[in-house]
């Protein structure tokens, strides 16, 4: 019973981290197609609001300074680093959800990597959806890991 409940939260996890993948997919194309008027436009639209009831909101002023001084090249590599990031990070989670040994250890690898990645931002400057992700990606990274081990030691033992 308690193996199936961890095995459970483990595909949900799952789930979400391919959904999230996706997302990034979606977002990087549509910042890829996207003109920088574009983006612009979406982000005074986005940050208007806020920026009528506080003209010094530090996060508005962030987004709407950071999309007019968005170049061609800062947008093409934000658009690979999602292209690429969603996209080996969805392969790696099908691949997992199919159960293919060689996915988990390579998962857990890309897993950690991202991880650190994630806690230097952090020590960076603290956000709570970044601290949030990487707490998840901790819970995601011990699932895999368990279901690993129960998946390989049961193989051994058949």
């Amino acid at each position: 019973m308690r193996e199936n409940t961890i095995r459970n939260i483990f595909r949900v996890g799952l789930v979400l981290k391919a959904v999230h993948s996706v997302s990034e997919l979606l977002g990087g194309v549509a910042l890829y197609v996207a003109s920088n008027e574009a983006i612009i436009h979406v982000t005074r639209l986005i940050t208007s609001s806020e920026l009528l009831e506080d003209p010094n909101d530090l996060v508005a002023n962030f987004l709407l300074h950071a999309a007019q001084s968005l170049s061609l090249d800062q947008k093409s590599a934000a658009a690979l680093y999602l292209l690429s990031h969603g996209g080996i990070k969805l392969f790696l989670v099908v691949m997992v959800l199919r159960e293919r040994p060689w996915a988990y250890p390579v998962f857990i690898a890309a897993l950690a990597l991202l991880i650190t990645y994630q806690s230097y931002r952090l020590a960076l400057g603290f956000s709570p959806w970044l601290a949030a992700l990487t707490l998840f990606d901790l819970v995601i990274l011990w699932l895999t890991w368990h279901e690993y081990r129960l998946h390989f030691s049961a193989q051994h033992v058949t």
